[in-house]
């Protein structure tokens, strides 16, 4: 699969009229803005994985580990004794 294919042609159709009305609705440039249209996608895209590659190096190794607390000790089935809750507190 090309990025062409992953970007979606709505995409490339929608920047490439965008690109068209910028640039003052020129005639006869139709291939070119599509071309211009697909290297600007797909830059942003290039540029969102590498965010998201970055982000992933920077955080998987720094990630806390949950503190672990003991739960309450059960002094009856489904009840708790409330001394228990104070100290775990």
């Amino acid at each position: 699969m090309g990025l062409e294919q992953l970007i979606g042609e709505e995409k490339i159709r929608a920047r490439s009229h965008a690109i068209w009305e910028l640039e003052g609705y020129p005639e006869g440039r139709a291939h070119e803005h599509w071309l211009r249209a697909i290297a600007e996608l797909t830059a942003e895209l290039e540029r969102a994985w590498l965010a998201i590659a970055e982000e992933r190096e920077r955080t998987e190794f720094v990630m806390p580990r949950p503190e672990v607390r003991e739960a309450p000790q059960r002094v009856q089935a489904g009840r708790c004794d409330p001394g228990a809750l104070k100290k775990a507190a």
